[in-house]
């Protein structure tokens, strides 16, 4: 986990997108930043390309991520000769409420911002999951299925998928701009973060103003600003679900699994300090 690692990282989905770029403008991107066109992201990075690269990103992250946490399972219970005193449903069940709620920070003193900062980002990837969801349902349903007409991007800000989209994009800059803060500020209390803490906060950050730059530039007309900060949103993007399971969001994986392991066996994490 060094700086000079993000080079090649960041390489891959800077030559996916940027060859998509290429054969979907024939390599005239001067067409783009003509003032009198209307400033369309489906003629610079169309969205059923990126479509595909979420899917196939996520289905291959969910097959790596599936195999390492049943091997991870595994040493666990592997280590284990006592009893369980929880089914594996019930004890994932009360630990999704727990995560839900992030009542387990109430416990620290410490820091107590971590609860707001975590619950804003946490619920801001909720809200902006739901918006592709929506927004999904409806290119590939509504529009490509169905044929009817409107349901296809952009859609107007009183949409649900720009409802949910806007309020989790503000959440989750809010939320990290508050642990940046935070670091910086009260490092003592914070503690000191590692490599990998720093990036998945600018890589989160960044991910959450390009999304956001994005859309109000394309709604005022200014390409300039529009296509880069797409360019760099979707790279973002892809670069934190690519590389989630070996990131700080791996985090969220083996930590939940490890939480329900505990659970099952009747123990509880350490709290909070």
């Amino acid at each position: 986990a060094k700086p000079v690692g993000l080079i090649p990282l960041l390489l891959l989905p800077f030559i996916v997108l940027s060859a998509i770029v290429w054969q979907t403008t024939g390599g005239n991107l001067v067409s783009l930043f003509d003032g009198s066109l209307t400033v369309d992201f489906d003629n610079f990075l169309p969205h059923g390309k990126t479509e595909m690269l979420f899917i196939i990103g996520a289905i291959l992250v969910v097959l790596f991520t599936s195999v390492s946490l049943f091997r991870f399972w595994k040493s666990m219970n592997n280590a284990w000769a006592g009893e369980r005193k929880m089914g594996f449903i019930p004890a994932l069940i009360s630990v999704i409420i727990e995560i839900i709620t992030h009542k387990r920070f109430n416990t620290c003193t410490a820091a107590n911002y971590r609860q707001t900062a975590h619950l804003l980002v946490f619920y801001g990837f909720v809200f902006t999951g739901i918006a592709t969801a929506i927004a999904t349902v409806e290119m590939v349903f509504f529009h490509r299925i169905l044929e009817f007409e409107g349901h296809y991007p952009p859609f107007g800000f009183l949409h649900p998928a720009k409802i949910f989209g806007n309020i989790g994009g503000f959440a989750i800059v809010l939320g990290i701009a508050i642990m940046v803060i935070q670091r910086i500020k009260n490092t003592e209390s914070a503690g000191k973060a590692s490599y990998t803490i720093w990036l998945f906060l600018w890589f989160t950050g960044i991910v959450g103003i390009t999304g956001l730059g994005a859309q109000f530039s394309r709604a005022v007309s200014i390409p300039e600003l529009a296509y880069p900060l797409y360019f760099l949103h979707l790279m973002t993007v892809f670069f934190l679900i690519w590389y989630a399971p070996y990131s700080q969001f791996g985090h969220i994986f083996y930590r939940t699994i490890a939480m329900v392991f505990a659970r099952s066996i009747g123990r509880e994490a350490r709290e909070l300090r």
